[in-house]
């Protein structure tokens, strides 16, 4: 049954706290390589923006139910998940399913991961930071996402879309060396 499978499949990626970092060639238009990033949680956990600081180097904006946190994160050691049996990184492989000691008994290395800030112990608490840029050197830019204004709902009786109180936001944050 297809709606089983799409149910299953959808369940396995909400209980996994792997997500994968990709790298394309968009001269040759193609997948060069495929990275395991680890998320903090499960479940609520996901990467809402990434900046490119250098080649192998980039800063994360990650956040779950309770928090958004920014990481840098290094490609540099990470394994390319392109060149794994199509039964660990395949469709329908077992990679989703590891817990970080299954990485590393299979000898998968995910990005390295450091954290920059926890932008909620600094007050920042919308719901939906989307943006991420430097500046210079020891500054970033953090914008938020308000939809437009739309809540995502629809005022039943006359068909117009609930609207919420929420303005988009931009901080300039410096970094702590």
């Amino acid at each position: 049954d297809w709606s089983s499978d799409v149910c299953s499949s959808d369940l396995n990626s909400r209980r996994s706290r792997i997500t994968r970092i990709i790298r394309l060639d968009l001269t040759r238009k193609i997948t060069t390589a495929q990275y395991a990033y680890i998320l903090e949680e499960a479940d609520t956990g996901k990467i809402s923006d990434i900046c490119m600081e250098g080649p192998n180097t980039m800063i994360v904006t990650e956040k779950a139910r309770d928090w958004i946190r920014l990481y840098r994160i290094e490609l540099g050691n990470a394994t390319n998940l392109q060149r794994l049996p199509s039964q660990i990184s395949g469709p329908g492989g077992s990679l989703e399913r590891m817990s970080a000691k299954e990485l590393a008994a299979q000898r998968i290395e995910p990005v390295k991961k450091a954290q920059l800030l926890d932008l909620t112990k600094l007050g920042m608490r919308e719901e939906k930071f989307e943006g991420v840029d430097r500046i210079d050197e020891e500054t970033i830019a953090l914008l938020t996402d308000n939809d437009f204004g739309l809540s995502g709902g629809i005022v039943h009786g006359n068909a117009l879309a609930e609207m919420k109180n929420e303005d988009p936001a931009l901080y300039i944050v410096p970094l702590g060396k």
